[in-house]
């Protein structure tokens, strides 16, 4: 265990859809995944995620962090089409994941095999609907 928390991050992805086809979104991941104190950290046009590594090894034994890799960064899939690489494209990517995460959090809440988790989870569901719902909401504005 490196000072701070865990040394190297978890690679995981999303697969996301543009006029185009379908596209991966990396996103590296630090600390413990149920730990329910998430840090997200989304980096500028032209940089990755691991521009958080110093900050996420730092943090991660207090929150889990997340940092994806935008459209054509780091290692997410370049989109085949430059006209893409806009503001629509990268809200419907961040509705895609908070998607994602609004299942697997409804999944643990109904599944789950620890009480306290599960409690949580459903708790966690409602702010993610909210977040999703804005994120929704920016994104219908964009297009």
């Amino acid at each position: 265990m490196a000072e701070g928390g865990l040394s190297e991050p978890r690679r995981r992805s999303v697969q996301c859809a543009s006029s185009k086809g379908l596209h991966r979104i990396a996103y590296l991941e630090w600390g413990d995944p149920r730990n329910r104190d998430v840090l997200v950290c989304v980096h500028g046009l032209l940089r990755s995620a691991r521009d958080f590594e110093p900050l996420a090894r730092e943090l991660s034994s207090h929150f889990r962090i997340a940092c994806p890799d935008l459209a054509g960064r780091g290692d997410s899939d370049r989109l085949p089409d430059a006209a893409l690489y806009a503001a629509p494209q990268y809200m419907a990517d961040m509705v895609k994941d908070h998607q994602k995460d609004l299942a697997e959090f409804q999944n643990e809440a109904k599944t789950g095999s620890d009480p306290d988790l599960k409690a949580w989870a459903a708790k966690t569901t409602e702010m993610i609907k909210k977040h999703l719902a804005l994120a929704k909401q920016t994104q219908s504005k964009l297009k």
